[in-house]
C-alpha cells in the first residue's frame, strides 16, 4: 500500500477507535450523505414538476387560442361582441 492509500486511516488511528466505532461512524456518514442525496432529488423533482406544469399550461393555452381562432367566423365573432356589450350595458 502506498503512503497515499493509508492516509484515510490516520484520523481513526489517532482517535484509537475500534472497528465497531469506525463502522458506526461510517454508517452515520453514509446515512447523512444518502439523506442529502434524497433531499436533492426531491428538490429537483419539484422543480421539474413546476416546469412540466408550466409547459402543459402553455400548451393548453396555445391549443385553445388555435381552436378559437379557427372555429369562430367573422359573423359569429361580431355576434359574440354584440352580446357581450349588451350584457355589459345591462349590468352597468
Amino acid at each position: 500500500m502506498t503512503k497515499r492509500g493509508g492516509d484515510w486511516k490516520k484520523p481513526f488511528m489517532k482517535r484509537n477507535l475500534s472497528a465497531k466505532q469506525i463502522l458506526a461512524e461510517a454508517k452515520q456518514a453514509a446515512l447523512v450523505i444518502s439523506r442529502r442525496g434524497e433531499d436533492e432529488v426531491a428538490r429537483e423533482q419539484a422543480k421539474a414538476m413546476v416546469h412540466l406544469r408550466s409547459q402543459f399550461v402553455e400548451g393548453v393555452i396555445g391549443a385553445a387560442k388555435h381552436a378559437a381562432a379557427n372555429s369562430v367566423t367573422d359573423t359569429h365573432h361580431r355576434r359574440l361582441i354584440e352580446e357581450f356589450t349588451k350584457d355589459l350595458a345591462v349590468k352597468s
